[in-house]
């Protein structure tokens, strides 16, 4: 189309406006006019903001346009350049050899040193990464490249819808809204979009072009750097072998020196004859070390070569799933690669381990920097040893000329040992840094059998491994089912069993005689289980051993049929690998053996008068609805698991697919139907407890919970229907691991409870006997302290059902918390193909990586780990109390007030701990909470500083333990005994039964009496007045008399009578005297105070009442005369 080039304007503000469609002229402007109009429209300031906002847009869009036409253009001749050099560039690296480029990094002619030969090395490994390096970036370039034709062709799509458009929009005329200089900006936006679609359509043609030649000089340059690599991996082992080499020679030449100057010392001192042994060592321990480094390179570069492999496969297996996506065939490879990489993982992580030889050689270190501080100054270490000769006496027998070779020789061998130690020295910090790269390439290795590995379980799920179940498949089933009931192979199999009993005879008579051992034994069992069964149930003779007894006993009960299945699938097991089928059939007897084991021993723990009714209490109707439905059920699944792992283990697929799969069927079938009867709402095991908590809301959604529990079978027949019958095998086998479980954590649930049952007697009978002790008192107390005795005793009594409800609770929580621990581990291989829940993004927050500011996302997964973490502590939170009586507190004598402080600390240390977990989860780092904590502190601290001092109060309270729950206090005038202490107050309970509500801080800063803190004894003192006319020591004896008569007064301390003022209108006593609790104090009071009056008047004692005497005087007739004057 003309209008292409269609605008002509100016360089000049003044650009025309009016376009006339149909004018081919040619359109530029430059960047530089570009900038200009954009800072010409900045400067003015009369235009609409609006209008010149829009006008200042079409400037910037048309200025990205030109860059990128100027960016085309460039790729454009780098294309072209292609096209007219690829020829050339071809024939010069055709000529090109290696020889050439690496010939003089080694020469096997000449003679290098050990110190050059590890430059060398060194160098060539360098050289080596390079083209490690070199071909990793061509291999991305190769495969950017195969990729780009269907790219190009959508490109270029792309732009000629563009360039249509906008050349269609460059012919509109300028509409009602528009003023003329947007108009124009408009205008040279469309134009410079065209002239950039019309470069990008050029560059994709050239590009579509040169891709082909592209192709071969990037794969030419890859042979050429796969020969150069090769090259240099044999220069490298060249080096390499001829460095052993020649430390080996180093060292046996030494060594050989060394032996004969031992055995030329046979004579000599002691001291010279160990020092050429220690030599001698440590050239052994030399080669030793030379080895061994040896075999760590071989290690290393096995370790890189399963490494590159890998990555070859991880880099095909992306290539082939983007080009021609998942189909059956890719799918058996990968999993067989999957099946592989785990099997390398688990061995290479056992290898991974050098802790232990890592101190070895840092021990061996340290003793070699030790000798060789010694040897710093051999004069000094000289003159040391010719002492030592002289002390073993050896210098006394030889001339002068003789002590001087000895000290040269001697000398000698100094200096070889510091040679040697040097050397061993080296040679160890060189094993270290080997054990360094080993471990590297170790850590790498693993690091990519892990991105393997996810990235193969994400897919394989979904991934059909054969056809979906049509019109032929009961053909198939037929052609395998011939195969199986072949009389020729299983004659062929009866001959490879006796052959392979024959070979393990002894084996087989001695497993032979086991197994009529197990079924002699089992007539004996059976009488046990009798004779316990009498004993469970009754209070005196019931014990939990009898249950684990039982539980063993059920369990070598049904070994023998399983057993010699077993047995009979390790015989076959041992056959060669062409014995396909019998191999096959051992596979199927194992599977079988187990699950018949676990179904037998199942049938056991549900028989009548069994585990599951006499020691668990399981309802008889439940049980015998389970019993009854596990008789048939094993008599189909068995078969299913034998056909299922039998037709998986053939080498032959298609009887897998075929009769393997029919198994699968059947057994989800079964499976499905055994669900359905046991969980049936209104008939099901779970009925009874539906109807006793049908208040509950999980009550009342029971057919959802039958839909939960036949969701997995359905599911598994599904994919077996749909072809996906290796991902439904591999749900199957998960499923009946995670059966195995649940009956585990069934049996683990019984055994706990009913250890808590036994348990619960016991507290049970400590109630008692705490009842009995305080029942025992009540002669001793009055009924005024009825209201101090009811509170202690509830203090000290147990709650049982709420320990008991507590323990229950924490016990289900715990066993559903390692039952999901457990559900995890199986499952979390399937996890990937779920790997949509961690890419939904909640929200993101920033944190601070290798102090970098980063984007971290919060994704659901987070959260529903956060809800587990809240749910768990809600749960320890609420039944700790109950878990503490029943496993701590049961078996020590601790008092009530230090279990409640002890309970109370541990519930807020719980709800911290649970609050940093969920906050961690959430994206609330400490670095990020520690902030909202301070400043929701200094907040609160000023508008609820009064709540916050009874809270950090109660805190002290707890800690310091100035009162307790049950002590006996007064505070404000307010006294009682303290029934609860929590976070912000505490309860007291007063003499007149009112619960007292008094803030925590009012025991931390105003005056505090805790009567029992210490010691529940206390004084006494009662004031007295005796009339001024009596004897005042008989007074006294008779007072002394009487509060030593009372019952309820302390001998010791003794109570005391003092005289101690002359009243106004007595003679004033103070009678003080000690009680042994509180409770005694107004009882005694009373007693006291009827005894001394009685006394009192029996001794004719008054006791006056208050009195004053008024005495009158008559005045003189004069007494006025005097006041005046």
């Amino acid at each position: 189309m003309c209008a292409l080039s269609l605008s002509l304007f100016s360089h000049s503000v003044n650009v025309c406006a009016e376009l006339v469609a149909g004018e081919a002229l040619p359109f530029e402007i430059s960047r530089e006019d570009l900038q200009k109009k954009m800072e010409t429209l900045a400067a003015k300031q009369e235009i609409d903001p609006e209008s010149k906002a829009r006008e200042m847009n079409w400037y910037q869009l048309a200025d990205e346009n030109i860059g990128d036409q100027k960016w085309f253009e460039f790729l454009s001749n780098s294309y072209q350049e292609t096209l007219q050099t690829a020829a050339e560039k071809l024939r010069t690296k055709a000529q090109a050899t290696v020889s050439k480029e690496y010939g003089e990094l080694f020469n096997q002619d000449r003679h290098y040193s050990a110190e050059e030969l590890d430059l060398l090395i060194v160098n060539t490994k360098s050289k080596l990464r390079a083209v490690d390096d070199k071909l990793s970036k061509l291999e991305t370039e190769l495969n950017n490249l195969s990729l780009r034709p269907q790219k190009i062709r959508e490109e270029t799509l792309i732009a000629n819808k563009r360039l249509k458009q906008a050349k269609s929009d460059i012919n509109i005329a300028r509409l009602p809204a528009e003023n003329k200089y947007e108009y124009q900006a408009h205008q040279i936006n469309l134009n410079t979009l065209i002239n950039a679609l019309l470069a990008e359509l050029k560059k994709l043609e050239l590009e579509a072009e040169s891709n082909p030649l592209q192709i071969r000089l990037n794969k030419l340059s890859q042979e050429q750097l796969t020969v150069q690599k090769k090259y240099l991996q044999g220069i490298v082992e060249q080096q390499a072998a001829l460095a052993e080499k020649l430390q080996l020679e180093k060292a046996e030449t030494l060594e050989e020196e060394l032996l004969k100057t031992e055995r030329e010392s046979a004579e000599k001192p002691a001291v010279i004859q160990k020092i050429i042994q220690d030599n001698i060592q440590s050239i052994r321990n030399l080669q030793t070390i030379v080895r061994t480094i040896n075999q760590y390179d071989h290690e290393i570069d096995k370790i890189e070569a399963y490494k590159r492999a890998i990555e070859e496969d991880f880099k095909n297996a992306e290539k082939k799933i983007k080009l021609a996506g998942l189909n059956p065939i890719l799918g058996r490879v990968l999993r067989e690669q999957r099946n592989n990489l785990a099997d390398n993982k688990q061995q290479y992580q056992e290898q991974f381990d050098i802790s232990d030889v890592t101190s070895q050689i840092s021990l061996a270190l340290y003793k070699i920097e030790q000798r060789q501080k010694q040897l710093l100054n051999i004069p000094i270490e000289l003159d040391l040893q010719l002492q030592q000769i002289r002390l073993d006496g050896y210098a006394a027998d030889i001339s002068p000329g003789e002590t001087e070779g000895i000290s040269l020789e001697l000398q000698k061998l100094l200096n070889n040992q510091k040679d040697v130690l040097t050397e061993l020295s080296n040679t160890y910090l060189k094993e270290l840094r080997v054990l360094d790269d080993y471990k590297f390439a170790n850590e790498q290795l693993l690091t990519q059998i892990d991105q393997y590995s996810s990235y193969l379980d994400e897919r394989l799920l979904w991934v059909p491994s054969s056809l979906p179940v049509d019109l032929n498949y009961p053909l198939d089933v037929y052609h395998s089912m011939r195969w199986f009931i072949s009389p020729a192979r299983w004659l062929q199999f009866t001959q490879e069993l006796l052959k392979a009993i024959d070979s393990k005879l002894f084996m087989s008579i001695f497993a032979g005689i086991c197994w009529f051992l197990l079924l002699y034994v089992n007539t004996y069992i059976r009488k046990d289980v009798c004779a316990i069964r009498e004993k469970v149930g009754k209070p005196f003779t019931d014990k939990i051993y009898y249950t684990f007894q039982v539980l063993v006993f059920n369990f070598i009960v049904v070994l023998p049929a399983p057993l010699m299945l077993m047995y009979i699938s390790w015989l076959l097991s041992l056959l060669p690998f062409q014995e396909d089928f019998s191999r096959a059939i051992g596979a199927g007897l194992h599977h079988a053996a187990i699950v018949l084991m676990i179904l037998q021993f199942f049938s056991r723990f549900l028989e009548d008068q069994g585990i599951a009714e006499l020691h668990f209490g399981w309802q008889k109707k439940s049980v015998r609805l389970v019993r009854k439905q596990l008789a048939w059920l094993q008599v189909v699944i068995i078969p299913c698991i034998f056909l299922i792992y039998m037709t998986s283990a053939n080498n032959a697929a298609e009887h897998s697919d075929s009769l393997g799969r029919l198994g699968l069927i059947v057994f989800t079938i079964v499976l499905l139907t055994f669900a359905i009867r046991l969980f049936m709402p209104g008939k099901g095991i779970l009925n009874n407890y539906f109807i006793k908590n049908n208040n509950l809301w999980w009550a009342n959604i029971r057919y959802f919970w039958l839909i939960l529990f036949t969701c997995i079978p359905v599911t598994i027949f599904g994919f077996a229907i749909m072809g996906y019958y290796i991902s439904a095998l591999e749900l199957q086998q998960k499923a009946i691991i995670t059966l195995r479980m649940i009956f585990i954590a069934i049996i683990v649930h019984s055994l706990i409870l009913r250890w808590l049952g036994l348990t619960k007697r016991e507290l049970a009978l400590k109630n008692a006997r705490t009842k009995s002790k305080s029942e025992g008192l009540k002669s001793q107390r009055s009924e005024s302290s009825n209201v101090e005795k009811n509170i202690a005793v509830d203090n000290e009594l147990l709650d049982i059902p709420k320990i008991n409800e507590q323990t229950e609770k924490i016990v289900n929580a715990l066993i559903s918390t390692f039952l999901l621990i457990g559900f995890w581990l199986v499952w979390k291989d399937m996890l990937p193909a779920f790997s949509f829940i961690d890419n939904i993004v909640l929200w993101q927050q920033t944190v601070m990586i290798n102090s970098v500011e980063t984007l971290q996302a919060v994704t659901l997964s987070n959260l529903i780990i956060a809800s587990l973490y809240t749910f768990l502590i809600i749960i320890a939170v609420i039944n700790f109390p109950g878990v503490m009586e029943v496993f701590v507190f049961r078996s020590l004598e601790i008092e009530a007030g230090s279990r409640y402080a002890i309970n109370q600390l541990a519930k807020y240390a719980l709800i911290t701990l649970g609050f940093i977990l969920v906050a961690n989860e959430l994206g609330g780092s400490w670095g990020k909470v520690q902030w909202l904590v301070a400043a929701l502190t200094v907040g609160l601290g000023f508008g609820l500083q009064e709540i916050f001092a009874n809270m950090v109060s109660g805190i002290i309270l707890l800690f310091e333990r100035p009162i307790r729950v049950g002590d006996t206090v007064t505070v404000d005038n307010i006294s009682g005994r303290v029934s609860r202490i929590q976070m912000r107050a505490t309860t007291i309970i007063d003499w007149d039964q009112k619960e007292l509500i008094i803030p925590n801080k009012a025991f931390i800063t105003n005056q505090l009496v805790n009567w029992t803190l210490t010691d529940s004894v206390t004084r006494v003192v009662i004031p007295l007045g005796i009339s001024y006319d009596a004897d005042v020591e008989l007074a006294h004896k008779v007072i002394l008399a009487a509060v030593s008569s009372t019952p309820l007064v302390l001998k010791v301390p003794e109570p005391s009578v003092f005289f101690l003022e002359f009243g106004d209108s007595s003679l004033n006593f103070s009678i003080r005297f000690y009680v042994s609790e509180l409770a005694h104090r107004l009882p005694v009071t009373h007693d006291l105070h009827l005894r001394l009056i009685a006394a009192l008047r029996q001794e004719g004692i008054e006791i006056p009442f208050p009195q004053r005497d008024l005495h009158i005087r008559s005045l003189s007739a004069d007494f006025p005369g005097k006041i005046a004057i």
